[in-house]
């Protein structure tokens, strides 16, 4: 990496918290979360995907 591409990395860092990036790209491509899509998927979601993953890669 150049180093202004990490000054330029760390201004827009230092100027915009995850959340407002969150937000500005939402609106930037339309992205709306809901309370819905907020909440965590429950543990069976993620047993699942790990049964699978580990079925079809063995």
């Amino acid at each position: 990496m150049l180093p202004e591409d990490a000054h330029a990395i760390a201004r827009r860092r230092d100027a915009e918290s995850p959340p407002e990036t969150a937000a500005r790209l939402g609106k930037k491509y339309g992205v709306q979360l809901t309370d819905r899509v907020r909440q965590p998927l429950p543990r069976q979601a993620y047993d699942e995907m790990w049964d699978n993953d580990a079925q079809c890669c063995s």
